[in-house]
């Protein structure tokens, strides 16, 4: 991934995006739920921040949507019930937004360190193969070294005493 995909505020862009699509998907879909479920799809703002971007965006994702929610529809109520029954939603999808942020937190730390574990792995791994490497071409010149022994000894029709 380029490194500036990784930077703080890029993630930080994102969630706002994600939040202003989150607003014109429902938006666009006034029409067909009208004031019921006005955190639709906000939920899947949420939901896309944390896969792609992470803990932070997520919390900002969150406060972004209850307060378009807020602005959109609880200001805008007609009535105080249905008023009422907006702001009861309201802790339930910021606590969900929190959970999601939250596992999404420990979802990229438990990756970071299954890919540090992996390199890690690697890493002995190739070191293994090299001390056998050199293992393997010390027994080689072992065995060429006393094959030469022998046949010098025998040249010289000689003997070896331990």
């Amino acid at each position: 991934m380029p490194r500036w995909l990784s930077s703080p505020l890029i993630g930080y862009v994102a969630a706002v995006l994600f939040t202003a699509l989150g607003a014109l998907a429902r938006a666009w879909l006034e029409p067909i739920v009208g004031e019921s479920l006005a955190y639709l799809t906000f939920f899947a703002a949420l939901v896309l921040t944390a896969w792609f971007v992470g803990l932070g965006p997520t919390l900002t994702t969150t406060v972004l949507s209850t307060a378009v929610v807020f602005w959109l529809f609880v200001r805008a109520a007609p009535t105080s019930l249905q008023s009422a029954q907006l702001l009861v939603g309201m802790p339930v999808f910021v606590f969900c937004g929190v959970s999601i942020a939250f596992f999404s937190g420990l979802m990229r730390g438990a990756l970071r360190n299954e890919a540090e574990a992996t390199a890690a792995a690697r890493d002995q791994a190739a070191e293994l193969r090299r001390e056998a490497d050199e293992h393997l071409r010390t027994r080689r010149a072992l065995e060429a070294s006393e094959a030469r022994l022998r046949l010098a000894l025998s040249a010289g029709q000689m003997g070896v005493w331990d």
